[in-house]
């Protein structure tokens, strides 16, 4: 990633504001004191939660999954969103179940949406996967994960 591209994309409104969005997110999880599973507390749990699962599940789902829907269906779209997003979304929010309750796994939608959202703006999975990484470090922080 070039020096530019950070530039760029900390310079780009809808990025900023997908970046404060989780600000509130943080404080509610906190403040009901939400917690989706014990993560521990040793360094390699820390930096596996807040990076290292984060830029895989980028790869996996905006990298290639909806890098291949969007060349599948280049023309398909659900309003104001690609058909690849919307699709990679659901299927982004149906593998949380495997370690959340389901109306946890159902609230990743959103932030999978605009994960894929910064995917189709960019062309490239790495705004979204700092989104990405952002927001887990701060749940982290808030104890939810």
């Amino acid at each position: 990633m070039s020096d530019s591209a950070w530039r760029a994309w900390l310079g780009d409104p809808l990025f900023v504001a997908a970046l404060m969005l989780a600000i509130p997110v943080w404080v509610l999880a906190s403040w009901l004191h939400i917690h989706a599973a014990p993560a521990g507390s040793d360094a390699g749990v820390l930096l596996s939660v807040a990076v290292i699962q984060p830029v895989c599940e980028e790869l996996l789902f905006r990298g290639v999954i909806q890098g291949a829907l969007r060349r599948r269906f280049p023309g398909f779209h659900m309003g104001s969103l690609s058909g690849a997003n919307v699709i990679t979304a659901l299927l982004f929010a149906a593998a949380h179940l495997w370690r959340q309750p389901p109306w946890l796994a159902g609230a990743v939608l959103v932030p999978g949406l605009i994960y894929g959202c910064q995917r189709d703006r960019w062309g490239s999975i790495w705004p979204g996967a700092l989104l990405h990484v952002c927001h887990n470090a701060g749940l982290l922080a808030t104890g939810y994960l």
